[in-house]
């Protein structure tokens, strides 16, 4: 009779022993976020989504008679903390462009003057998700003679299908950040 209740003990020890490492292992597998995908596209869309992993090169151009494009980045159903990793803005000759972020208060984060073609970054800014991030392009001194390129990198944004939201603002809505920023 004892023998049958030490082997009846042993045997559910053993059980639980192996549900417990089957748990233990599935809870340790690594979280599979997707292939990365670096495709690139153009700001000059009014609106549209990523629906990919890894990074978010964003393109734009501001034309010669512009004097500022605004751009909204929105990070929505995000797992890690996803942060501007560089940006790389050459100016213009005989041209002075200033590049601010602005958090969802429209407080500055950074900036960055380029004149003359010198090349310059910002940097090291970590986004929040369903909060959105404004992003100015400015021409401070000069006449552009042909439309001005920049480039801004996002990594590390871990998404979803979702992804992120970026948009080149309308003269409106310009126009209600501007007033926010001077008030």
């Amino acid at each position: 009779m004892k023998f049958k209740k030490t082997i009846a003990t042993l045997l559910s020890t053993i059980l639980l022993m192996g549900l417990f490492a089957t748990s233990a292992f599935a809870y340790m597998q690594p979280v599979k976020e997707g292939e990365p995908n670096n495709t690139q596209t153009s700001a000059s869309s009014k609106s549209f989504k990523y629906p990919y992993y890894d990074n978010l090169n964003v393109y734009g151009t501001c034309n010669s008679n512009d004097l500022q494009d605004w751009y909204k980045i929105r990070l929505t159903d995000a797992t890690y903390p996803a942060v501007i990793a560089y940006s790389n803005f050459t100016g213009v000759p005989g041209c002075t462009y200033k590049y601010t972020i602005y958090d969802n208060n429209m407080v500055e984060w950074g900036h960055v003057t380029s004149t003359n073609a010198s090349q310059e970054s910002l940097s090291d800014f970590t986004l929040a998700y369903n909060v959105p991030y404004y992003f100015q392009v400015e021409l401070i001194s000069g006449t552009p003679t042909e439309p001005y390129n920049f480039s801004l990198n996002v990594s590390r944004v871990y998404t979803s299908k979702e992804g992120a939201e970026i948009s080149e603002l309308t003269q409106d809505e310009i126009a209600e950040l501007t007033e926010e920023v001077t008030e």
